[in-house]
């Protein structure tokens, strides 16, 4: 008899209608290697319909564990060969040890795998800067503070304007600029009264436990009441796009962010551009070192990374490193400036079957390309309930747009503490200029109505 290769996906992400599409792309991505779609899912899984409408067979699990989806695995052996082993690895959702988990079962199927360690290092953002401070990697001085009496021990060791955010955060949530060590004292109180409402940060906030940083240091993390605080990084903001492969970083598109803005607690992305034009040719090539020394630093391997930084008089310093495949449009810039299917390469990396020749063709075709690429997203004007999106016909005919979509947001959208946005495009013009000029013209034709109350279906 033979056997099906396939895709093993483990989906613990319980949140409606999933935080992040990262499965649905994965299955399409496997359907064109010719896999099987094989997904893992706590019992009562929140999207079970979802998940079974898009896998070929779904196991649901009343506790995940290695030795469990082992079990199962090899019990379904006579019609699937296991091939990649794949989650969303991103963030660090409580009450499980993803990346541990499957670092178990890749090592026990003898497939690739992201370090569990190295995954913890990124998503944890406090103990990614202790890490790149040991390795003497240039960073900012950072502090994990649990309580308001710990804000009057910080002296002299942190420079005012502070960055505050939770250490395991997503989507942009909580994020505030403090001037003061009052400013901090406030911001402290609110983050704590804030946290237990702002469901993305709860949903990928990890789960409380203790954790000894890169000076053996030990830590207590508690959900909801610890708070990172950084250093101020004053420079022009962007992000870095790569692949590591057999322990090997390969920086492969920067994307410079035209347009930012600050709202309540947090910061919005608005409008992203590539090539930059924010930064030169000797800029990009730093930029390029800068994101390999990091990614190398925390020992990242077989994974596509999302690395934000800001450029600063003094070079470039690391804001986040994502062990994911970016947010926005992202993939769809791997696709058209790279010449690569970002989640046809995780799949390769994953199962050991990644030619490096295609990141050679990449390299190229990144350094080939004459028009410019831009990703914009488009927010509510204010928090509720999203009645209806208008102007979208005449926004998608603009001249240069490739792809937009409209997000189906049903909850109560949240404009002051996390990044969410309705509508998100792709598109491409000869110059800057015109770039910015496509993003205008699609801000003035779409107009969001909002509603206090929840809309009826």
């Amino acid at each position: 008899m033979t056997r099906s290769p396939a895709l093993i996906y483990l989906d613990v992400d319980r949140t409606e209608g999933g935080s992040y599409d990262y499965r649905k792309p994965h299955f399409d991505a496997a359907a064109k290697l010719g896999y099987s779609c094989i997904t893992i899912v706590p019992s009562g899984h929140e999207n079970l319909s979802m998940i079974r409408a898009e896998s070929d067979l779904v196991i649901e699990m009343d506790h995940i564990s290695a030795a469990g989806i082992l079990d199962r695995i090899r019990s379904l052996s006579d019609r699937y060969r296991a091939c990649a082993v794949v989650s969303f690895m991103g963030h660090c959702p409580p009450g499980i040890d993803l990346g541990g988990i499957v670092e178990a079962v890749c090592r026990a199927l003898s497939l690739p795998f992201t370090p569990a360690q190295a995954l913890l290092k990124c998503n944890n953002k406090f103990l990614m800067r202790s890490h790149l401070k040991h390795r003497g990697i240039d960073s900012v001085s950072s502090l994990l503070i649990n309580n308001v009496e710990d804000i009057d021990e910080i002296g002299d060791t942190l420079n005012f304007p502070v960055i505050t955010k939770p250490a395991f955060g997503a989507g942009s949530v909580l994020i505030k600029k403090c001037s003061s060590k009052s400013e901090l004292k406030e911001r402290y109180l609110n983050f704590c009264a804030s946290f237990p409402k702002v469901h993305l940060a709860i949903d990928h906030g990890s789960s409380g436990h203790s954790f000894t940083d890169a000076s053996g240091v030990v830590h207590e993390y508690v959900p909801g009441r610890s708070l990172l605080v950084e250093e101020y990084i004053d420079g022009h903001e962007g992000s870095v796009e790569c692949i590591v492969y057999k322990n090997k970083v390969h920086p492969l598109i920067v994307h410079d962010k035209l347009l930012l803005s600050e709202k309540g607690s947090t910061i919005l992305e608005h409008q992203l551009i590539t090539p930059p034009v924010n930064f030169s040719a000797e800029d990009v090539d730093a930029i390029r070192r800068y994101a390999t020394d990091c990614i190398s630093a925390l020992e990242l391997n077989n994974c596509l990374v999302h690395l934000e930084f800001r450029l600063t008089s003094a070079g470039p310093k690391v804001i986040e490193v994502n062990p994911r495949i970016g947010g926005f449009y992202v993939y769809k810039s791997f696709e058209d400036v790279a010449g690569i299917d970002p989640f046809i390469s995780n799949l390769k990396i994953l199962s050991g079957t990644f030619d490096e020749r295609e990141l050679i063709a990449a390299q190229t075709s990144v350094r080939e390309r004459k028009n410019y690429y831009t990703m914009f997203v488009l927010y509510p004007p204010r928090s509720g309930y999203l009645k209806e999106i208008h102007g979208v016909e005449k926004a998608s005919r603009r001249n240069g747009v490739l792809n937009y979509k409209a997000e189906n947001r049903l909850n109560f959208i949240d404009t002051e503490n996390r990044e969410e946005y309705v509508m998100k495009f792709w598109g491409t013009a000869e110059s800057p200029e015109k770039i910015t000029e496509l993003y205008e013209l699609i801000s003035e034709d779409i107009n969001m109505e909002m509603s206090h109350s929840r809309p009826s279906s």
